[in-house]
């Protein structure tokens, strides 16, 4: 008998086969003809037997079925399109359950409830719905708590303005009673946002049933202290269902491509789940991640980590291209290169600087955040003023040459200043400091918004004393004055994505790279209070019913830009020829530059770290260039022709560049002359070079 079925059987794609695909054979194995035995979860194969030969085709079949659907559905769910068809199906498929009782126990013997097939309690319901939608959201979500849900879902909102119908309301809290098993993070009850009001979908009374309720907030007999706590459910629908807690490693969900059915594989509890003792791990199918361990392990390397989505297959080609290997463990600390969309203290307190790579400076919140470039731009300003009135410094750029006015709404002095200055007929948008696509921004034009938002500021500044917030700290916003006369091409508002990177830290090397234009599918309105024809970005161009049809003129090339300039405002305006890659450059290198020098000093540095910063730029009716914001880990889709051009060569020469820069600082090499990379070196000053 030759053993080969070892390797097979752990393949995720084939463990729900166990029973579907050998269950024949198991029939006859009292009568003397069992030729599939199961030994230490694997199965031995007998070549000289045709029903051993028959199901090793039909395994090797699926196997090719399972790679070539996961990545069918891994692109698919890179469509925001396509996530937003599945958080509707999602909401849908939960109010399909209206009516389930919560659980037979509390129902009198006889009753409807009592007689009931199926009970869902509030996690249950949750678990239930991402059953019925497995092939859809690509995995079967595994069998833990509220809890465990909670975990997995690292995205959260910072208020109820910025939920998304099927986001999930998370509540923790406290038991009255002794006798009740503390919840891990305290979290005992969860919650579906409906988004009509405060209304939410749940199921929350013992003897009650799944319901739609007015709000989302209640009093309950089972447990006080009650907290709110808002997550969205965009992780799930990108596909991906891990624990992103350091405290509590559950076992991982089963990856499951679209078209498969395992109706075998899952397990018999669709309520309640049984509460995690102690450390124990909740893993539904434990061998296939020992399996992703035991490939890590007699790998030879060198290695990369990837964590997230955002721009993972490019990441991915570029270094399988290099002959390094993917790591699965994220717990490895071998890795000679590391990206990851979100930042986790871990990863910051066991990297080895001077040995590994990583991507996203830990404190780059100081340049990201529209607080952080606030603060660091007028500190900058403040501190040059001072010395340049005691030595002779170049000149630098004032703050309103190229900064919109702004307040900050968390700081009570600006922001009565600002509800003094605002005069009717003025625009002012309203931002949170760290969300970005859009969201929680909100447009100001009228006393009205102005009064009701000061009754909301006043509100949560009470609740802040009075620690009566149901929730996490309401993120801080700001407030700036809209620049109302946009410079617009064929009658649509644009702003220009370029890219700031920061190849090395020690020393500081930074590079300045052309990105794109975004124009809205609207012609502009100043008076529209619809925000797609206000905001530029592709998530929310999206929500334009005609997106589809016009995506393709939504994103423009710098080539295009500079042409369409020529052509339309070099006569008429007295612009240079070929303004665009003249004039405008040189002024988002100014402006760059002028951001970065006021976060040097405060940015960490180790060497290894490095970064790709988003920069936005609005230009006006007069061609004055403003800078919107600094993004952190900018988006890296490529869902149209232009993105696809550019994006991945942003993502080639970010890695081309800042690894040779390590390589180079280690060997204490001189960084100039490059010898890779298409970033034009000639468009910098020397100072952006080095650290100075």
């Amino acid at each position: 008998m030759v053993s080969v079925w070892d390797r097979v059987y752990r393949h995720p794609a084939l463990r729900f086969h166990k029973y579907r695909l050998f269950h024949e054979s198991a029939k006859h194995s009292f009568q003397g003809s069992f030729c599939f035995h199961i030994v230490v979860r694997s199965l031995s194969w007998d070549p000289t037997c045709v029903r051993c030969q028959s199901s090793h085709e039909v395994v090797l079949e699926q196997l090719q079925l399972f790679h070539r659907r996961k990545q069918s559905l891994q692109k698919r769910l890179q469509d925001p399109d396509q996530r937003l068809q599945l958080r509707r199906k999602f909401l849908q498929q939960a109010q399909s359950y209206i009516g389930v009782p919560y659980a037979k126990k509390y129902h009198e013997p006889g009753t409807p409830e009592h007689e009931s097939t199926l009970f869902l309690d509030c996690c249950g319901l949750i678990r239930r719905v991402m059953k019925d939608l497995k092939s859809e959201f690509g995995f079967l979500i595994g069998p833990g708590n509220q809890a465990y849900q909670f975990d997995t879902l690292p995205e959260t909102v910072a208020s109820e303005e910025e939920m998304q119908p099927g986001d999930l309301i998370f509540i923790s809290g406290t038991y009255f009673s002794s006798q009740r098993k503390r919840q891990l993070h305290d979290m005992v009850h969860v919650e579906i946002w409906l988004g009509d009001g405060v209304h939410s979908l749940g199921a929350r009374w013992q003897k009650g049933k799944v319901q739609i309720f007015d709000s989302y907030k209640f009093v309950s007999t089972s447990y006080g202290d009650m907290k709110y706590h808002f997550k969205s459910i965009e992780t799930w629908l990108q596909g991906t269902c891990v624990s992103h807690c350091p405290e509590h490693k559950w076992g991982s969900s089963l990856a499951f491509p679209a078209g498969f059915d395992n109706s075998d594989s899952e397990p018999s509890k669709d309520a309640k789940t049984t509460e995690v003792k102690g450390s124990q791990k909740l893993a539904l199918y434990p061998a296939h991640m020992e399996e992703k361990k035991q490939e890590d392990s007699q790998a030879s390397g060198p290695f990369f980590y990837i964590g997230g989505k955002n721009g993972a297959h490019l990441v991915n080609d570029y270094c399988t291209s290099k002959g390094w290997q993917q790591l699965q463990d994220r717990k490895r600390e071998d890795y000679i290169l590391k990206w990851c969309e979100s930042k986790c203290a871990a990863t910051y307190c066991c990297f080895k600087a001077g040995e590994q790579l990583l991507y996203q400076i830990p404190n780059n919140k100081v340049l990201t955040t529209k607080i952080g470039l606030l603060n660091s731009l007028r500190e900058y300003e403040r501190v040059m003023n001072k010395l340049s009135k005691l030595h002779h410094h170049h000149r630098l750029l004032r703050l309103d040459e190229f900064f919109p006015e702004t307040f900050r709404l968390d700081m009570k002095d600006e922001r009565e200043a600002f509800f003094s200055l605002f005069k009717e007929g003025q625009t002012w948008i309203c931002k949170p400091t760290s969300l970005n696509q859009g969201r929680g921004i909100f447009l100001l034009k009228t006393q009205e918004d102005m009064d009701s938002l000061r009754v909301q500021l006043d509100n949560t500044e009470e609740d802040l004393l009075n620690r009566k917030l149901t929730f996490k700290l309401p993120q801080a916003r700001i407030v700036q004055r809209y620049i109302q006369s946009p410079l617009l091409l064929e009658g649509r508002k644009f702003d220009v994505r370029s890219y700031l990177l920061i190849a090395c830290t020690v020393p500081y090397v930074v590079f300045f790279r052309h990105g794109y234009v975004r124009l809205t599918c609207n012609i502009y309105d100043p008076n529209s209070n619809d925000l797609t024809g206000h905001l530029t970005n592709q998530y929310m161009q999206k929500k334009h019913p005609q997106y589809k049809e016009l995506k393709e003129d939504t994103v423009w090339s710098m080539e295009r830009f500079n042409t369409y300039l020529n052509e339309k405002f070099v006569a008429t305006m007295g612009l240079p020829e070929d303004w665009v890659l003249t004039v405008f450059t040189k002024r988002m290198q100014q402006i760059m530059m002028q951001c970065f020098l006021a976060v040097k000093s405060k940015l960490e540095c180790k060497l290894g770290y490095f970064d790709l910063i988003g920069c936005d730029f609005l230009i006006d009716e007069q061609f004055k260039v403003w800078v919107l914001e600094m993004n952190s880990n900018p988006a890296l889709h490529t869902n149209c022709q232009v993105l696809k051009n550019i994006i991945p060569s942003v993502v080639n020469e970010t890695l081309d560049l800042s690894l040779e820069i390590f390589y180079k600082s280690l060997k204490g090499q001189r960084v100039l002359p490059l010898g890779c990379g298409s970033l034009d070196e000639g468009h910098l000053p020397d100072a952006e070079r080095r650290r100075g």
